[in-house]
């Protein structure tokens, strides 16, 4: 086994270990099935929580407690999605729009084509890139710190992160030997990975809990819809050969990105989340 077989392999090995993870701890969370008026399901997830933290059912839920789900919970899925646009919502919703779609398209860009544009530069593509992928975990490391951080929250940190893909990919379009290719693609992935998983605590913690999952079938939608045109154009780009030119044009894909968190004018550190629009 070797080349892209082996990379893919490696590579697939989180993803099976989640896909693990989630097959046996396959409860969905209790606020969401009370607030959508499925309070049985609930109580069966209490049960359960009970069972696997070896305490009694009543230190999680009282005898005789009433579950207050407001009637709006039972919401059809249009006017879910029109609720998105609300004048509560809208805001937050053309920015999230922006912002996901520009961050999950840097992401697929960087880990689908940063290999033929290593290749271009002389590099073994995939061991260089493997090594980059060493930079995620630190990423998300640093990432789930500095969330909590009075100055930083999620959206200085979104920021942060997207000024850190802007210099890094600046970097690598202009620097170019042994030392700075592999060191370059450590820093890339350490800067791009961190801002998905970070959108989606932001995106969750933005919107009532009956909508939520609304808001990210959309954003996620909208980002495949973009990810279309991505392969042609990063082919067409790579194709040039010009050494300069992929990584100028994703960093500036990274400055658009900054410049969209100035629509955003709300942070949900430490904030309430609301079960209801």
């Amino acid at each position: 086994i070797n080349g892209w077989r082996y990379f893919t392999m490696v590579t697939s090995i989180p993803s099976l270990l989640v896909t693990a993870f989630r097959l046996i701890f396959r409860y969905q969370s209790p606020r969401f099935l009370i607030s959508a008026g499925r309070t049985g399901e609930a109580v069966q997830v209490f049960h359960a929580m009970a069972r696997i933290n070896g305490v009694d059912i009543h230190e999680i839920l009282p005898e005789n407690v009433i579950f207050d789900c407001d009637m709006k919970c039972n919401r059809s899925m249009s006017s879910k999605f029109l609720a998105l646009f609300s004048r509560k919502y809208f805001r937050r919703t053309i920015g999230f729009a922006l912002i996901y779609t520009l961050a999950t398209v840097g992401y697929y860009v960087t880990v689908v084509f940063l290999p033929d544009q290593l290749k271009n530069l002389g590099t073994d593509p995939y061991f260089t890139a493997f090594v980059g992928y060493l930079g995620q975990i630190p990423g998300i490391a640093l990432m789930s710190i500095i969330t909590e951080w009075p100055w930083f929250r999620r959206l200085n940190s979104l920021r942060a992160f997207s000024v850190m893909c802007v210099v890094f990919f600046v970097l690598f379009a202009v620097v170019h030997n042994e030392v700075s290719i592999p060191v370059l693609t450590i820093l890339i992935l350490f800067g791009v990975t961190p801002l998905i998983p970070l959108l989606y605590t932001y995106i969750s913690e933005s919107y009532a809990t009956e909508v939520r999952s609304m808001s990210i079938a959309l954003f996620n939608n909208l980002s495949a819809l973009a990810g279309i045109a991505v392969p042609y154009v990063c082919g067409y780009i790579i194709d040039l050969d010009v050494p300069w030119l992929f990584p100028t044009v994703i960093a500036g894909l990274y400055v658009v990105l900054l410049l969209a968190t100035v629509i955003m004018n709300h942070d949900t550190h430490q904030s309430i989340l609301h079960d209801n629009v």
